[in-house]
């Protein structure tokens, strides 16, 4: 009888454990994923039209948010930029200064410029994602950061060849493990952010949509 009890104790522990856990399962996400920087992240995203999850995605996948990282290759803060393409954007435009890449570990400079830059990818393979019809935001995430990972370069011989056609279902055509790993591990955080944090940043994406 003893046994009996104990045993229906515990299952009425783990039952409760449960259902404490299903309804607090979004606060319980935002434990195990936070999202720093919503602020600057928000306002980059408006600035330069960017979907702020994959904003919030790359950033995880590049630094987990931490502002003085720096890498063995030299790329800098949050986004990981590098000195010579943060010199190549503060020629771009007017809203950066000579002084930007000296600032890479600025947390609102270093947002702005990775995501003028991812802006700018975004706008690079525009033409493609047209003739291909590439409109679900999975699929240019992925072609932007193997871009981001990989470069432009790498991607557009990739996409003109047929070696890979930049859908995050054929990512494993990609030649550079490096970058299938980037893209896999972008587009993970990426579900993450939208389903946990879409009534924060107020962005409808695909993964938002869809719950």
């Amino acid at each position: 009888m003893r046994n009996i009890r104990k045993k229906r104790y515990y299952a009425f522990v783990i039952i409760l454990v449960l259902i404490i856990g299903f309804l607090n399962a979004d606060r319980i996400g935002r434990l195990i994923y936070p999202l720093h920087y919503q602020e600057e992240i928000i306002s980059s995203s408006k600035q330069y039209d960017v979907n702020p999850y994959w904003i919030a995605a790359i950033i995880r996948v590049e630094s987990n948010f931490r502002s003085d990282r720096v890498s063995h290759k030299g790329a800098t803060g949050m986004m990981q930029i590098m000195p010579e393409t943060a010199r190549w954007i503060a020629e771009q435009g007017s809203e950066f200064s000579e002084s930007s890449p000296d600032l890479l570990t600025v947390p609102t400079l270093n947002i702005r410029m990775g995501t003028w830059y991812i802006r700018y990818l975004e706008d690079f393979f525009a033409p493609y994602f047209e003739r291909m019809g590439m409109d679900e935001d999975r699929d240019r995430l992925a072609t932007i950061a193997a871009s981001y990972n990989a470069g432009q370069g790498a991607v557009q011989n990739w996409l003109q060849s047929g070696i890979w056609d930049g859908r995050l279902t054929t990512s494993d055509r990609i030649p550079y493990q490096e970058t299938r790993n980037y893209v896999q591990r972008v587009n993970y955080y990426y579900k993450k952010y939208s389903n946990l944090y879409n009534d924060l940043i107020g962005y409808e994406s695909d993964e938002s949509r869809e719950q």
